[in-house]
């Protein structure tokens, strides 16, 4: 799916890894530390071909960091876990209002629970797994509504470039929704692997052809939206607000 990518992934991996070493550190006080607040802030864009093709990034440092804690090295664990929430900060960077709060509550649990990890203070890995739960259903409501407003004019769908990048986001969305379930430990059943393989097959077409019906667009994201919604108990809204202010126009979600 991400072959078009292929050939800049290693340059991709290189800047992701030095952003995450940024987004990590943990910062400690200094004599020089007043002046260091008055620094600009680092503003750095990742094209968000690259951020997709690390999709899976944030589930492998969460495996990375259960093991180390099940091998009780602490100190690697909690590296793992700033890490996987450096990732969520890359996407918290470009999420929509209506998604941030849930990102932002992942990225404060995760470095919690990597200071508890490295002072040995954590109860049960099953507390790791519970949050590592929540990061994935927080990503994958994030990059839903991605997908939802970037598609929510009409004129958006004859957009190739533009509906090959709302691939992505179902893509990601389904993915972070099976992540999601497994470490909540919810086997998935066949309602779930419906959702998922309706938005996979859109996502790939969008991503490979940069078009699709809009009705399977549609229900592509709805059916990833409704099954996070029962997963979580939280409501997503997928079309803009309507507001003075608003110059989306008409939503095909609304």
């Amino acid at each position: 799916m991400f072959e078009n990518i292929s050939n800049r992934k290693w340059v991709a991996a290189l800047l992701i890894t030095m952003l995450v070493s940024i987004f990590s550190l943990r910062p400690h006080a200094t004599r020089g530390q007043e002046s260091f607040r008055k620094l600009p802030v680092l503003q750095v864009a990742v094209d968000e071909d690259i951020l997709a093709a690390f999709v899976d990034e944030p589930c492998r440092q969460f495996e990375a960091a259960r093991d180390k804690v099940l091998l009780g090295e602490n100190r690697q664990a909690a590296q793992h876990l700033r890490i996987a929430s450096a990732f969520l900060r890359l996407e918290l960077a470009r999420a929509r209002a209506d998604s941030k709060l849930a990102l932002e509550a992942s990225v404060s649990e995760l470095q919690r629970l990597a200071d508890a990890v490295e002072n040995k203070q954590l109860k049960t890995v099953q507390v790791l797994q519970q949050a590592f739960a929540r990061a994935h259903y927080a990503l994958a409501g994030h990059h839903c509504i991605n997908s939802a407003h970037r598609c929510c004019q009409p004129a958006a769908l004859t957009d190739k470039q533009e509906m090959s990048r709302v691939g992505y986001d179902i893509n990601a969305a389904a993915i972070h929704l099976k992540h999601g379930e497994f470490w909540g430990g919810i086997k998935p059943n066949e309602d779930t692997l419906r959702v998922l393989d309706v938005a996979q097959l859109s996502a790939e077409q969008l991503i490979n052809f940069g078009e699709v019906p809009q009705s399977d667009v549609v229900n592509a994201i709805q059916s990833v939206r409704n099954k996070l919604e029962k997963l979580t108990g939280r409501r997503i809204s997928l079309a803009p607000p309507l507001t003075d202010d608003d110059t989306l126009g008409s939503s095909i979600f609304r």
